[in-house]
């Protein structure tokens, strides 16, 4: 009976594994793409177990052994980019040197959570040059009155929905749009700043809805947003920064295809995963907030900040313009096949999201 057992959960989390490999868009498959490293974790216990349980008399007990070591394999493959063991792609700039640079807070707050003093206390003590909220709604707005004497240029899209925005920033925004990319309910920003005296720097908030089963049945709209952004984000000659909660784990197959197609820079590459979903749940976190950028930047700091009330946990990021070093390699070129899934995904996305 136990080796049964053994047997069948071995079965089905190795159908996790080839499940996400497929390219169907719909919720059910796109979820196996987010708990990487918890597939991971159940296939080096379960080969554990069955190491243990099974005599190796029968070819199953082979077979079996085989494929949870293929796929532990596979899934160590495409997490490693995100661990320490793997080169840094954006290089590091001591904190001792001359700042050059600006520091972006990014937190998905939850629209229903009423903790706004945990927030804005963070934000005091951070001190970042910008931080941007999502699901930010009118209660939102009001209770974020307190930080405005520190930050007089804004961009407020409060929203009951669960995709307001609000911006907020030292610098003056220059060329600010609010955006509605693929949904008339989804909107974006994008803008010019000009940190001490350099840039223009190009920004980018978003926040586009994930495939789920109470918002969008598919990935595509998500993902064509994505590829959109990419392809406009290439035609630009000043420095970018895109952050938001882009609703898809670092390294998954669209998110490192908009790389590709952005040619921008991530830099958790080679320092880690910095999860900051769910803050509610231990076992059951990864990285779903963002912050990419162009070869224009360095890293100063990154890092997952406290618990304020939210389901996400705020992520903190310091940038250093124009540093010594450049990047220690881009992401890979875009591809025929990168361009042709990414028109395709695009066409479709705008067809739903008129519909």
């Amino acid at each position: 009976m136990t080796e049964i057992i053994a047997l069948s959960l071995s079965f089905l989390v190795t159908l996790f594994v080839v499940t996400k490999m497929a390219r169907n868009p719909h919720w059910a498959i796109r979820f196996f793409d987010f708990p990487q490293v918890q597939i991971l974790v159940l296939c080096v216990l379960l080969l554990g177990v069955d190491i243990y349980l099974f005599s190796f008399t029968v070819w199953y007990h082979w077979v079996t052994a085989i494929i949870l070591f293929l796929a532990i394999v596979y899934e160590s493959i495409v997490i490693l980019p995100f661990t320490p063991l793997y080169p840094k792609q954006v290089p590091r700039v001591p904190e001792s040197r001359q700042k050059q640079g600006l520091s972006i807070l990014i937190s998905n707050v939850y629209m229903n959570n009423r903790q706004y003093d945990q927030f804005t206390a963070l934000v005091n003590e951070r001190n970042p040059d910008i931080f941007i909220t999502l699901e930010s709604d009118d209660q939102w707005e009001e209770a974020l009155k307190i930080l405005e004497k520190s930050y007089p240029y804004s961009c407020k899209i409060p929203l009951s929905n669960m995709y307001g925005m609000h911006l907020y920033s030292k610098f003056e925004l220059f060329q600010l749009r609010v955006r509605y990319v693929v949904e008339d309910d989804v909107p974006s920003i994008v803008t010019e700043i000009q940190p001490h005296g350099k840039g223009p720097i190009t920004l980018y908030a978003v926040h586009p809805k994930p495939p789920s089963p109470t918002e969008n049945e598919e990935s595509t709209e998500r993902d064509g947003e994505l590829f959109m952004l990419a392809y406009e984000i290439q035609q630009l000659d000043t420095p970018v920064i895109i952050a938001g909660d882009l609703n898809d784990v670092a390294w998954s197959r669209s998110t490192r295809r908009f790389q590709r197609l952005s040619r921008l820079l991530d830099p958790r590459i080679g320092r880690g995963f910095f999860n900051t979903f769910n803050a509610k749940l231990p076992l059951l976190r990864w990285p779903l907030d963002h912050v990419y950028h162009s070869e224009h930047f360095a890293v100063r700091k990154i890092e997952r900040l406290r618990h304020i009330g939210s389901d996400h946990f705020p992520l903190f990021i310091s940038l250093e313009f124009n540093p010594p070093e450049g990047p220690e390699f881009m992401p890979e070129e875009a591809d025929e096949e990168d361009h042709d899934i990414a028109q395709t995904k695009i066409e479709n996305a705008i067809d739903r999201g008129s519909a």
